[in-house]
C-alpha cells in the first residue's frame, strides 16, 4: 500500500486533478480502512466525472461502499440512482440498493431489489467489479431477510439456492442446518445435505461441519467430521483440541485428556487446560488436577 501511494502522491504532484490517480489513491485508502479519507480523493475524481472513463463505474462503486461503510445511507442511494443512470446494465448498484435497504430495516424494498438483480444477472464483463451479485449473493441475502423476519421456509429455499452456487458460504451453511434442526429433520438427512454442498470433504469442510454440529450439541457427529481429518502437521493442535472437546462434552474423560495433554498452541491451551481440569476431576486424577491448575494459574485470566 505504502509503495502504490507513494507512487501515486509523486504523480499527483505533478497533475493534481488526474482523476484516475485522485481514484486510486482513494482505492488504497480505502484498503487501508480509512473511509472518510478515501472519500476526499474520491469526491475529487468525481468533480470532472466522466462516464465514458474506464474506471466510471467503479468510482461511483467506491464511493457508494465508503459511504456505506460511513452509515451514510441516503447518500449511497443518491450515488446509486447516479450510477444506474449512467450504467444500467450494472447489477452492482441494485445490489448496493438492495444492501441499503436491507440496512434501513426497509424489508419488502430490499427483496424487491434482490430479486431484480437475479433477473438482471451478472454485469457485463468491463462493468463487473465483484462476481455473485446477480446469482448466489443476491439469494443469500434474500435468505437473510426472511430469516430476520422469521419465514424459515423462504429462508430454506434461498440459502439452498445459494450454497448450490457457492458452498462457501458459512453463514448460510449455520443457517440453513439451524432450520432442519428447527424442523426435527432426521441427522443423517442433516448430514447428506450439507455434505450434498461439497464436490469433496476436504479437512477445511470437515472442520466446519464438525462446528456445526457442536453448535448443534450432536457431539457424536461433530467428533464424526474431526476423526475423519488426517493430522497434517498444520493442524496437529487443533485437530486435538476440538477432538478433545468433543470427546469431553461424550462423557469419555479419559480419552479426552489423552488429546488435550497434546495441545500446547497458545491458542488453544487456555480452554484446553480447563476443560482438562475438568475431565482429571472426573476421572479422579486429583494430582492431574492440582497440576493443570497450577498450569492454569500463569494465565492472565482472573476469573
Amino acid at each position: 500500500r505504502k509503495r502504490n501511494m507513494d507512487i501515486i502522491e509523486k504523480m499527483l504532484k505533478n497533475d493534481p486533478n488526474n482523476a484516475f490517480m485522485l481514484y486510486n489513491m482513494g482505492v488504497e485508502y480505502s484498503a487501508k480502512g480509512d473511509y472518510s479519507e478515501a472519500l476526499n480523493y474520491l469526491n475529487k475524481a468525481y468533480k470532472n466525472f466522466n462516464p465514458t472513463a474506464g474506471f466510471g463505474s467503479k468510482l461511483i462503486l467506491k464511493m457508494i461502499s465508503c459511504n456505506e461503510y460511513l452509515n451514510n445511507l441516503d447518500e449511497c442511494l443518491k450515488l446509486i440512482e447516479i450510477g444506474e443512470k449512467y450504467y444500467p446494465a450494472c447489477t452492482e448498484y441494485e445490489f448496493c440498493k438492495a444492501n441499503i435497504f436491507y440496512k434501513k430495516q426497509k424489508y419488502l424494498s430490499a427483496i424487491e431489489s434482490a430479486k431484480k438483480c437475479i433477473s438482471m444477472g451478472e454485469s457485463p464483463v468491463l462493468l463487473r467489479e465483484v462476481s455473485g451479485v446477480g446469482t448466489y449473493k443476491a439469494y443469500y441475502l434474500l435468505g437473510i431477510i426472511a430469516y430476520n423476519i422469521g419465514d424459515y421456509e423462504d429462508t430454506y429455499d434461498y440459502l439452498n439456492k445459494a450454497l448450490k452456487m457457492n458452498s462457501k458460504l458459512t453463514d448460510a451453511l449455520f443457517k440453513i442446518s439451524d432450520i432442519l434442526f428447527k424442523n426435527n429433520t432426521d441427522i443423517k438427512q442433516i448430514q447428506n445435505q450439507l455434505e450434498s454442498y461439497f464436490d469433496t470433504i476436504d479437512e477445511d469442510t470437515a472442520f466446519l461441519l464438525s462446528k456445526i454440529f457442536y453448535q448443534q450439541n450432536k457431539f457424536g457427529v461433530a467428533y464424526y467430521y474431526i476423526n475423519k481429518i488426517e493430522e497434517s502437521i498444520e493442524n496437529t493442535q487443533k485437530i486435538s483440541f476440538y477432538k478433545g472437546i468433543y470427546l469431553y462434552y461424550l462423557k469419555n474423560y479419559t480419552a479426552a485428556l489423552e488429546n488435550l495433554y497434546k495441545v500446547t498452541d497458545k491458542e488453544y491451551l487456555n480452554t484446553a487446560t480447563y476443560c482438562g481440569i475438568l475431565c482429571a476431576l472426573f476421572t479422579e486424577k486429583y494430582e492431574e488436577v492440582d497440576n493443570l491448575i497450577s498450569i492454569a494459574k500463569n494465565f492472565d485470566e482472573p476469573e
